[in-house]
């Protein structure tokens, strides 16, 4: 059986993952009890990364050294946000696997406007999480130091 999820807002339907267009709480009540809610958590963060290459003619994504995907839980192609502390950019992209043990931190395409090399940057992937299950989740930060070197996973 497919999962069929709602979101809710003020009785009124605001997206459908079915592709059903509910729009009244009378088209969803059948399901209301088979539902669950879900949140969007963070999943993994990066924190305190370093800039090390912009490519503006590059396919846009981040390439990000596959110790830190690791370490993070941050898959390849899995989007994630990349906050630049620098100058208040905010993106939204992709990450790509980035030589192991090359300490990358790649901003790629359009984006690469945005960014330049030296910049610090917050790299987040967020998740949706059951409701009941919220309150104990817990997101795995990697906390990077100089070199983007990983100090803490907490």
């Amino acid at each position: 059986m497919a999962l069929l999820t709602l979101m809710v807002q003020r009785n009124m339907v605001l997206n459908c993952r079915c592709g059903i267009p509910f729009t009244r709480r009378e088209h969803i009540a059948p399901f209301l009890g088979v539902l669950s809610l879900f949140l969007t958590m963070l999943k993994a963060k990066l924190h305190s990364a370093t800039v090390t290459q912009c490519d503006l003619h590059y396919e846009g994504s981040v390439s990000i050294d596959q110790d830190l995907l690791e370490a993070s839980g941050i898959l390849p192609f899995e989007r994630v946000d990349i906050w630049n502390v620098t100058n208040g950019a905010r993106i939204a992209t992709y990450a790509l696997e980035a030589p192991r043990g090359s300490h990358a931190i790649g901003i790629n395409g359009a984006a690469a406007r945005h960014f330049a090399v030296g910049d610090t940057v917050i790299i987040a992937a967020f998740a949706e999480v059951e409701a009941e299950a919220a309150r104990q989740h817990a997101p795995t930060v990697v906390i990077l130091g100089p070199g983007n070197a990983i100090k803490r996973v907490n």
